[in-house]
């Protein structure tokens, strides 16, 4: 109403009746009252009073809060400024924090005690006092001293009270709508703490809403604070028990209407997003189509939530504000109420909540949490993890930093769980894609009926991946060290031994936890090559994944890993000079998938001795093997593998057969290439040889003997990836046909000796063998021929 016509009204009601007229000025404060002591400990809390209510059910609340530090209320007035004038509230004992004061304007019986959180005061008017086109309200104490004071609608033209601004005329209700005015938050005195409400006289103000843009039209009621303890069953993510756990919800003080308005926004997102996800069945709720969220003011830095079977979601600001943290905490209870969904499975009913593996439960609502969160705010990962850290919420920066902990067996509950937990999933959603994730979701059961036919999570991962679980905790763990660090922003995770390669033997040992990870750090100070030998204690398991690092920064994991390794297995070959890259550091990552308690394993580096160049002495055999350590396939980081070896050529005396025994191969498809070289010369190369030809494969050396003489390297290298070889390399020296120590050639005077009775040539030179005969002195010609000169 407008305030000049209600003043006009005013004035021909003192005209016309000086008797009322002056009653009503006499019974109202003739100077603006000092603020209250108790001023902020106290308030008006709702106010119900819409055109179509009568006198009984029209009502405003009063909302007491922690600070106020009496038992009892005494004396108070509450005041319209209308014709009721001042109305004494009636004493009200037992009076504590989170009390709410209902004043009813019509007839009714009181409740004064508000040991329960509650009173209830009727003044017993005959006609309402609250307009409903509006007006203004006070409480004012026996000081006459205003404890708080509020309009709405404009006011109907009365004195403003509690720095209540001339330019604000109050909160309003929509036209036509049912419920009340309710206050939110701590900013008394304006607007924008007030916002239309469901009626709820003696209980915290509730804000409602329909969401928008879902297949269903989900009905969201947001209460603001708690007035009194109570319990539900469900998920408390602060607790380490699993589903259907006790959850305590203890009375703390509401929040402000900016936090309902931003939890109304992050609920109407999620739902669409997760519809959007594929989350088709919809959430648990407590009501077809009705979810309940309750909000209050928490005491830990960052928000915290939980959630009960019935999607009733409870949720406990930070002290730290951070809208991007509550929107997160909304989004991961939401998705528990996605899991407590229950569906029908012939006469079976089942959720997917799968309840001995709480880790999977809250890894999920963390992914899904932090993925809405990400896509409501246009967010990067790192911008996510930042503002947790700022606020102490779970982050990948101060949690799971050390693999060698199981998030998979029990559940400790910590923030350390919670992110190894979510990184899990989100392994899953990188490398097999967001689909496989919700497909593991679906299949992952909770059976009420019958618990053999529970679902867990890691048979659900093993048959949608189509790998053992075993080889995916292992996939897992190798991630974290790789694409986590290098694709995500993820800071290096805690590395338990290191040590140092120099190309002399070394070793380590460490114990590790089922589940978890040993993370050995090799820096790499040598190109000689090495390999890797595990001890494990008898009867455990492992799995074991090598990441390459190198000079560049790049990370590269080898080959066919994870490898298990139980009891005696063959060593593990690494040949850094073989890299297209510099290498400078190998990380072993040992996973112990046996169940059962802490397990040592042993680790040597070994060098391969001798990889080359090695002297062959003529006429014995020398075995090489290549790869040293014979798994199925060659590390295409290590490839290609070879072994070189030293011929003394520099006295041909002798003539020689290179000889290559391979009696035993493994894979016949096995190819080998053989080259000499002299001073970095190409003199032989014979590619692609099958190891079924060498048995044994043979090359005749100098042959003609022209070859120069010298030191030369005979190198043996695999042809492919796949080759596997193994045997010995001989050098196989023998006399030249005729050539007879103990029956030199005679030779007569003046005989010309061709060049086939050389005996043997040396670095450049010739020699020949004679021996005077039946002559007391002698003389020597050499008479070369043109052709047969150096």
């Amino acid at each position: 109403m407008d305030t000049k016509i209600r003043a006009i009204i005013i004035g021909i009601i003192l005209v016309a009746s000086s008797v009322v007229g002056v009653f009503f000025i006499l019974g109202l404060p003739q100077a603006p009252p000092a603020v209250s002591t108790f001023n902020g400990d106290a308030w008006i809390n709702e106010v119900h009073m819409n055109s179509t209510l009568t006198v009984d059910d029209e009502y405003f609340e009063i909302y007491i809060s922690e600070s106020y530090s009496e038992t009892t209320i005494q004396g108070w007035q509450i005041t319209t400024f209308d014709e009721e004038g001042r109305i004494t509230l009636p004493s009200i004992i037992n009076v504590d924090a989170e009390d709410f004061i209902a004043v009813y304007t019509g007839i009714g019986t009181e409740d004064v005690d508000a040991a329960d959180g509650t009173a209830t005061i009727y003044l017993g008017r005959s006609n309402r006092i609250l307009d409903p086109e509006g007006d203004e309200i006070a409480i004012f104490d026996t000081s006459n001293q205003v404890i708080h004071f509020m309009r709405y609608d404009g006011g109907n033209g009365d004195q403003l009270y509690d720095d209540w601004s001339e330019d604000d005329d109050g909160p309003s209700l929509p036209t036509g709508f049912p419920g009340s005015l309710s206050y939110f938050g701590q900013d008394k005195t304006n607007t924008s703490a007030w916002l239309p409400s469901l009626t709820t006289p003696g209980d915290p103000n509730q804000y409602a809403f329909t969401t928008e843009g879902t297949s269903i039209p989900y009905y969201i009621i947001i209460t603001s604070g708690v007035k009194t303890q109570y319990s539900f069953l469900g998920i408390d993510d602060t607790k380490t028990a699993a589903k259907n756990e006790t959850v305590d919800v203890f009375p703390a003080a509401g929040v402000d209407a900016a936090t309902i308005q931003a939890i109304k926004e992050h609920i109407q997102f999620s739902l669409k997003f997760y519809e959007e996800k594929g989350f088709d069945r919809g959430p648990a709720t407590y009501k077809p189509g009705r979810i309940n969220v309750t909000v209050s003011q928490g005491t830990t830095k960052e928000a915290i939530g939980s959630c009960n079977t019935k999607g009733e979601i409870v949720i406990k600001l930070g002290t730290i504000k951070s809208l991007i943290d509550l929107k997160y905490v909304c989004e991961h209870e939401l998705m528990h109420a996605f899991q407590f969904k229950t569906e029908k499975d012939g006469a079976d009913t089942q959720d997917h909540a799968p309840v001995k593996n709480k880790w999977w439960i809250e890894g999920q609502a963390t992914y899904w949490g932090i993925e809405s969160t990400k896509a409501n705010y246009n967010l990067t990962n790192k911008q996510i993890q930042d503002e947790f850290d700022r606020v102490g919420d779970h982050n990948w920066y101060d949690h799971y930093t050390d693999l060698n902990r199981s998030i998979t067996i029990g559940w400790g509950g910590s923030y350390s769980d919670y992110i190894g937990s979510y990184l899990f999933n989100k392994w899953i959603s990188e490398t097999f894609g967001e689909d496989k994730l919700k497909e593991i979701f679906d299949k992952a059961k909770d059976n009420f009926n019958n618990d053999s036919k529970d679902v867990s999570p890691e048979d659900a991962a093993a048959e949608v991946l189509g790998l053992p679980w075993e080889t995916l905790l292992a996939m897992f763990h190798a991630w974290m060290m790789s694409g986590a660090i290098t694709d995500n922003g993820v800071p290096e995770r805690k590395g338990h031994v290191n040590v140092t390669w120099s190309g002399t033997e070394t070793g380590d040992s460490i114990g590790v936890t089922p589940n978890g990870a040993g993370v050995e750090r090799i820096k790499v100070n040598s190109n000689e090559p090495f390999t890797m030998d595990f001890e494990t204690e008898p009867g455990s398991v492992w799995k074991i994944t090598v990441i390459y690092v190198y000079s560049d920064g790049s990370r590269e994991q080898a080959d066919n890993c994870p490898r298990t390794y139980a009891g005696s297995s063959a060593p593990w070959p690494v040949n850094p000079a073989a890299h297209d890259k510099v290498l400078v550091e190998v990380i072993v990552i040992k996973t112990l998938v046996s169940t059962g308690s802490v397990s040592q394993i042993n680790m040597t580096l070994t060098p391969v001795n001798p990889i080359g160049p090695q002297p062959l002495t003529p006429n014995i055999p020398v075995p090489f093997k290549l790869p040293p350590g014979f798994w199925n396939l060659t590390d295409l980081h290590d490839y290609p593998w070879w072994v070189s070896f030293e011929l003394n050529y520099t006295i041909d005396t002798w003539e020689h057969l290179i000889a290559i025994d391979l009696p035993d191969p493994w894979f016949i498809d096995s190819f080998f290439d053989v080259y000499c070289t002299l001073a970095d010369e190409m003199i032989l190369n014979v590619s692609h040889i099958q190891v079924t030809e060498a048995n044994p494969y043979t090359i005749p050396f100098d042959p003609d003997g022209t070859w120069p003489l010298g030191i030369y390297n005979i190198t043996i290298i695999q042809s492919t990836p796949e080759s596997i070889i193994e045997g010995t390399i001989e050098d196989i020296a023998f006399l030249p046909d005729g050539y007879d120590f103990d029956h030199p050639q005679h030779h007569d005077y003046g005989e010309l000796v061709g060049q086939d009775s050389i005996q043997h040539r040396t670095t450049g030179d010739r020699w020949f063998t004679t021996f005077p005969s039946n002559a007391s002195s002698f003389e020597y010609f050499l008479n070369l021929l043109p052709e047969y000169e150096m």
